[in-house]
């Protein structure tokens, strides 16, 4: 009876410790592979979005005048634009009426898009990065469908806006996200049905989703959000019996919060059926060892499942990212398909070498460095730098190394995922090359600065400088073929000034007066004294309304100055006249044509009787 009951409360007691270490074992490695599947889709999701912000920035700051002619702006080159990301269907540029004007999809071009879609202030924006606007996901294959309202029944798109100011228009890049690259993605996952992928804003908007669970998703976004706003990263457990297992990640700087659901209660079928089992054991008084093997093998089965999920969760990831696989000494062990194409080496060539094969040369040590302080810590690394291919070209990447540790957290290996960002890096090396434009018009303006070409009286330039000026400009063909606008401005009755109080105080008028003006300009423009009270304004890459509204403030802010010109005497209010001339190119119209015509202008703004500004030719 002893050795009975003895069997027996071993029996149930292994039974029930059994049954609890399956459920909490199931419990933990779902938590666990829920969330190495959520930083995957985060991490892959903000890279694509970033993706997207980077090239609309980048054409955002591209846009020019000379930029948007028809030979420039090409189908042909847009595609180039967008060719590494397979994540963009097409790059378009609208105007304000919403017309597309050029895009990398032929089909797209000449179509209306409705205002309120990409308004800044329309409802339909989902979430923002920067000043870049991501839409609601609509279902429409290009912008041409979506002009017609001509859904798609398996194509959807999720448009992204960026809109810029030039001339005083207001034109909008558009770039066509492409939510089918998302979902083939996250079919190759494979993961259990039971578990939803959804991805919410925080306004509360489901705005994609996989494999969705009957459940009122603003109930669960209502815990998320708490939860979000005080852990970034982290899980919870919903529903009235608590059989929703709600897996988030977000960062503060991203728009959007990446979920995993899971139905615990449809998951733990197998835990079910297992719990039954061992109990039919027990009734049975089957071998103990049996029992035990049983529930060992049904755990090794179940991790062996969260592994193969893991397995290919980062195979669908990795079709579309650079990856390599690497030992504790930073030895390559596995490489993708994509990071042969970016480097131009074979597998066999890559595998048992140094990750040092690829470096540039390039990156400080410190850099590299930090990467193996904070991987050797257990913790993610993310960072920028430039490799070298096989043929000695340079490409930037984006990379994100992760420490992978076994169940005892110790490192095994890295796996480290990258983005190649070169197209990105070349089109912001020709921003800055514009920039050196504007630089060349400072240095310029600088070397006038000299006794030889300044007037001794007021400090600014003179006829010299302005001849000088005049022959630089049209040496240099950058600066010959940028826009150029003139303001001939002259002091009104200044004659009556110097008769009055005398030439002294007509100096100190002049002298008071440049003094402000030269103060209110850029570096890059130049303020000339002509002669007596008469003064020229060049305002070098200036749009033909801007230096408008730059002569309106000038002539305002002169009405309103005091002159103080003798102690205990009322100080002098004066007003000016200004020309305006206006010159798209400058090898194309003089500068001493364009002063002409700024001369006429002022003559007719003094007709007029004085104190305007006046502009002949259409501005």
């Amino acid at each position: 009876m002893a050795v009975g009951a003895g069997l027996l409360i071993l029996v149930w007691s292994s039974y029930f410790f059994a049954y609890r270490s399956v459920q909490n074992s199931f419990t933990n490695s779902t938590e666990r592979a829920l969330s190495s599947e959520t930083t995957l889709l985060e991490d892959h999701l903000e890279r694509s979005f970033n993706l997207v912000t980077t090239i609309l920035l980048t054409m955002g700051e591209m846009t020019s005048i000379t930029m948007l002619t028809p030979d420039v702006l090409t189908p042909d080159e847009l595609k180039r634009a967008i060719s590494t990301s397979h994540v963009i269907r097409s790059l378009s540029l609208i105007d304000s009426q919403g017309q597309v004007l050029t895009s990398s999809n032929p089909a797209n071009i000449g179509k209306v898009l409705p205002r309120d879609a990409y308004s800044e202030n329309t409802a339909a924006i989902s979430w923002r990065i920067g000043e870049v606007r991501f839409g609601d996901v609509l279902p429409y294959r290009d912008l041409y469908d979506w002009s017609q309202n001509k859904t798609s029944p398996t194509q959807q798109l999720m448009p992204a806006f960026y809109t810029v100011e030039q001339d005083g228009k207001q034109l909008t890049w558009v770039a066509s996200v492409n939510i089918s690259f998302f979902h083939n993605v996250w079919s190759r996952i494979d993961h259990n049905p039971a578990v939803e992928i959804a991805v919410f804003n925080f306004n509360g908007q489901k705005v994609m989703s996989h494999h969705a669970q009957p459940i009122d998703t603003s109930a669960v976004f209502g815990q998320l959000f708490q939860a979000v706003s005080k852990q970034e990263i982290g899980n919870f457990y919903w529903g009235a019996d608590g059989n929703l297992l709600v897996v988030y990640r977000t960062k503060t700087q991203s728009p959007m919060i990446v979920t995993s659901i899971a139905s615990m209660d449809a998951l733990s079928a197998e835990t079910e059926q297992t719990r039954d089992f061992l109990l039919l054991i027990a009734i049975l008084g089957s071998v103990l060892v049996i029992g035990v093997l049983l529930a060992l093998y049904r755990l090794y089965i179940r991790q062996a499942r969260a592994a193969a999920v893991s397995d290919n969760l980062l195979a669908g990831i990795t079709t579309h990212l650079l990856m390599t696989r690497s030992d504790l000494d930073g030895k390559i062990e596995e490489v993708n398909e994509p990071m042969l194409r970016a480097t131009g080496y074979t597998r066999q060539e890559l595998i048992g070498q140094d990750h040092r094969i690829l470096n540039s040369g390039l990156e400080r040590p410190e850099l590299f460095a930090s990467m193996w302080n904070t991987l050797a810590s257990g913790q993610i690394w993310r960072g920028t730098f430039r490799n070298r291919t096989k043929t000695g070209d340079l490409i930037w990447l984006t990379a994100t190394i992760i420490p992978f540790q076994d169940e005892w957290g110790k490192v095994t290996h890295y796996v480290a995922l990258y983005s190649d960002i070169t197209q990105a890096i070349r089109l912001s090396q020709e921003y800055e090359r514009e920039k050196t434009t504007r630089l060349a018009l400072e240095s310029l303006n600088q070397k006038l600065r000299t006794e030889a070409t300044l007037d001794p009286l007021t400090g600014v330039a003179n006829r010299r400088g302005l001849d000088e000026f005049m022959q630089q400009m049209n040496e240099q063909s950058d600066l010959a073929q940028m826009s150029l606008a003139v303001l001939m401005i002259d002091i009104d009755h200044f004659k009556k000034i110097n008769d009055t109080w005398g030439h002294a105080v007509g100096d100190i008028v002049l002298q008071t007066l440049a003094t402000k003006w030269s103060g209110s300009i850029r570096s890059s423009d130049l303020l000339v004294r002509l002669g007596g009270e008469e003064f020229a304004l060049l305002l070098p890459k200036t749009p033909a309304d801007s230096a408008k509204h730059v002569a309106e403030e000038m002539r305002m802010e002169t009405a309103k100055t005091k002159i103080e010109v003798a102690d205990g005497e009322r100080p002098l209010q004066v007003t000016i006249s200004i020309g305006l001339a206006y010159g798209e190119h400058v090898a194309d119209q003089t500068i001493d044509s364009l002063l002409n015509q700024a001369d006429e202008a002022l003559y007719a703004a003094k007709e007029r009787g004085r104190n305007r500004v006046v502009t002949l030719a259409k501005l």
